[in-house]
């Protein structure tokens, strides 16, 4: 028995390995920009943890060769699609009031290099979506920042990538996308406003998914 099993794996392991060499990778989209530095250790915001995970990727071999994307820094249009200009432009400049600054968790934190990140990062988004449609699978090594509302920030997240990555794809013509949202603390305001259908996966669980239709923007 104990043979069988094992040269069955080994098997598996063998058609693993050559279903590794000879499939495309799927896209990768990674800036090193993802975490500011200097940040401090003892901030709730682990802001370490995407340049974490893309050293444990690139030690797998998985973060080298023509998968991996780097997103460009994007234009404020991008973003306004879908927070109120006033907003962008105060965070970007710095001039964000104190007490928004509080609210979204990075209170005395503001930096260039913290909005160089937080563009950058829904840019991201926006680029593994669109990769994803011409692939079929993408993968953003952050954002996720689903708690952002239209006029301001909140729960360490700034600007909301998941809905300007709809807005840009149903711009591009996709009729309706799906988001599935696995954080035990839910998006919320922004989707809402956009009309999005929300469903649980089950009752009493936090995954939840968000139909987003091109009729409803």
């Amino acid at each position: 028995m104990t043979g069988f099993v094992s040269s069955k794996w080994a098997r598996v392991a063998e058609r693993v390995t050559v279903s590794k060499m000879t499939r495309p990778r799927s896209p990768l989209v990674y800036s090193p920009e993802y975490s500011v530095q200097p940040w401090p250790r003892e901030h709730r915001f682990v802001m370490s943890k995407f340049h974490d995970l893309a050293e444990s990727l690139r030690e797998d071999g998985y973060l080298t060769g023509p998968h991996v994307h780097v997103p460009e820094y994007p234009s404020e249009s991008l973003i306004e699609s879908v927070h109120e200009s006033s907003y962008v432009r105060a965070f970007n400049n710095g001039t964000l009031d104190d007490n928004k600054l509080r609210e979204i968790g990075f209170r005395g934190l503001w930096s260039p290099e913290l909005v160089r990140r937080t563009n950058l990062e829904v840019a991201g988004t926006v680029l593994a979506a669109e990769l994803a449609l011409e692939s079929g699978l993408a993968c953003n090594l952050g954002g996720g920042t689903h708690h952002a509302h239209r006029d301001r920030g909140s729960g360490f997240t700034i600007f909301n990538d998941l809905a300007v990555a709809a807005v840009a794809l149903l711009d591009k013509g996709v009729d309706r996308i799906l988001i599935c949202d696995l954080d035990v603390h839910q998006g919320g305001e922004l989707l809402q406003q956009h009309h999005v259908k929300p469903f649980p996966l089950r009752e009493g669980t936090p995954c939840l998914f968000y139909r987003w239709d091109s009729v409803d923007i």
